[in-house]
């Protein structure tokens, strides 16, 4: 048989496969809910994700790999409620909070733009859109941002 030529560039082929690609963290095939995945991360501008009631802190995978340039966002609540997993969550990333005219102040936001931390991905499993009547589906969720690659699952946990 005659080579095939295909009614395309190369360039396009290329580009349809990069969007083809997910945009999550990869697991592998046999990976299973409550899996982990470490990756090396930059840190992007911390910004509102709702105003008021809480923030992301965007991550790009900067680490060696077929997820390199990935991005995801790790989203905290700022309410009271909250502060059970926001207050630990901010230690990890190096920020410190205090009080200024009365409220609680997150310091230090500037200063982890582009820094360098590992991001600790998760797979979950969960109701599609949040809505309890839809089907369940299997996706990846950045659940913490560490200063340190932690060493075992058990130490991220």
């Amino acid at each position: 048989m005659p080579d095939l030529v295909l009614p395309v560039t190369e360039k396009e082929w290329n580009e349809a496969l990069e969007k083809s690609k997910s945009k999550y963290v990869t697991f592998p095939e046999n990976a299973v809910v409550g899996d982990v995945q470490v990756r090396e991360v930059e840190v992007g501008l911390v910004d509102w994700d709702t105003p008021g009631q809480s923030i992301k802190i965007p991550v790009t995978v900067i680490e060696e790999g077929q997820d390199k340039g990935k991005s995801e966002k790790l989203s905290l609540g700022v309410l009271a409620k909250a502060a059970w997993k926001t207050d630990p969550a901010l230690k990890a990333l190096g920020l410190s909070r205090k009080t200024i005219n009365g409220k609680v102040t997150i310091t230090g936001i500037d200063d982890l733009v582009g820094q360098k931390r590992f991001g600790v991905f998760n797979l979950t499993e969960g109701r599609k859109g949040g809505d309890l009547n839809a089907e369940k589906v299997i996706y990846v969720k950045l659940t913490a941002i560490t200063m340190e690659r932690p060493a075992t699952q058990e130490t991220i946990l």
